[in-house]
């Protein structure tokens, strides 16, 4: 294959190439004479005896030279051969620029793709960034929100000496801070699981009388350690209660926990429409454990209050 350094190819009669060669050397040229199969090393002129080949390169311009050559159709060199040489050099340096310009437009095109690609890649840090930024935000501003609800309720539970207070401020609050909702709450007695408070927003008591009944059969089933998040048929399924007034609820239970014991099992209930949202579950969480803490503590101080006798009487029941 031809060489790429070849910027142009005369062929003709061997006079007529030494004479053009001759005045491409004096101009400075590197003119050299190949076989039609060989390699065009580093020319700048290219010579053939006789006719042009054909494996030339079709970007490489190729002259004719012979005496008498019409110069419309080719080049004399022996005639003229001023104009000779200025041809030839006007065709290399046009070849030249073109190359040139094509190594420029390479480069830029190169360049371009390393500024795009690094574009690119600055867009995906920038955006894995933004998204860590905005993860973090949320956590930190998550905690915040528990933090500012601890220390809301904290300030009002501590004042509650009694656990029907304690309870009626807790469902007070859990109503201001989640929105109105159903809440049934049962808290363990002698005889089992009792009813300790009763919030009905669409729900009176007569109408789910018997839901309220299972409710405290199996309050240890929702005295979960973590807030769940359930729909009215699940609710139903727990209960093994068909109950209408269940149906197109969006439910919550959990339970209030002191020294890994129950103290309290808390459901709430309401329409789909108003399903809870994940800050209504942080702050019923946040609830329920302070919540669990003051019923312990108010039992120990009732238990320290009692008669010594009756006092391990309660002690040994609760320890069985």
């Amino acid at each position: 294959m031809p060489s790429p350094h070849a910027r142009i190819a005369l062929f003709g009669s061997g006079p007529a190439l030494d004479a053009a060669a001759e005045i491409l050397r004096s101009a400075g040229r590197n003119p050299l004479y190949v076989a039609k199969g060989e390699d065009l090393s580093n020319a700048d002129v290219v010579l053939y005896e006789g006719a042009a080949p054909a494996s030339l390169l079709p970007e490489i311009p190729v002259f004719q030279v012979g005496e008498g050559i019409d110069l419309e159709f080719g080049l004399d060199p022996v005639n003229d051969p001023a104009g000779t040489l200025a041809c030839m050099d006007a065709v290399i340096d046009e070849q030249l620029a073109s190359l040139d310009a094509e190594h420029d437009l390479a480069a830029a095109k190169e360049e371009l793709f390393r500024v795009v690609k690094a574009q690119a890649k600055l867009e995906a840090e920038l955006e894995s960034l933004a998204g860590g930024i905005e993860d973090a935000c949320e956590e930190t501003g998550g905690r915040l929100r528990k933090l500012v609800i601890e220390a809301e309720f904290r300030g009002l539970i501590s004042q509650e000496l009694g656990a029907e207070d304690a309870l009626r401020t807790s469902m007070q609050y859990l109503i201001h801070k989640v929105g109105v909702s159903n809440a049934i709450v049962a808290t363990p007695g002698f005889d089992g699981w009792q009813l300790g408070a009763y919030v009905n927003v669409d729900a009176p008591r007569e109408a789910t009388q018997d839901v309220v009944d299972r409710v405290l059969e199996r309050a240890n089933d929702f005295a979960s350690a973590s807030v769940t998040c359930s729909t009215g048929n699940e609710l139903q399924a727990k209960l093994d209660l068909d109950h209408p007034g269940l149906d197109g609820r969006t439910c919550v239970w959990t339970g209030a926990y002191y020294e890994a014991e129950a103290k309290a099992s808390l459901i709430f209930f309401r329409n789909e429409s108003s399903p809870f949202r994940q800050e209504d579950l942080e702050t019923i969480d946040v609830v329920s454990n302070l919540l669990g803490r003051q019923l312990g503590g108010l039992e120990r101080i009732e238990l320290r209050a009692q008669p010594e006798e009756e006092a391990s009487d309660d002690q040994w029941r609760d320890a069985a």
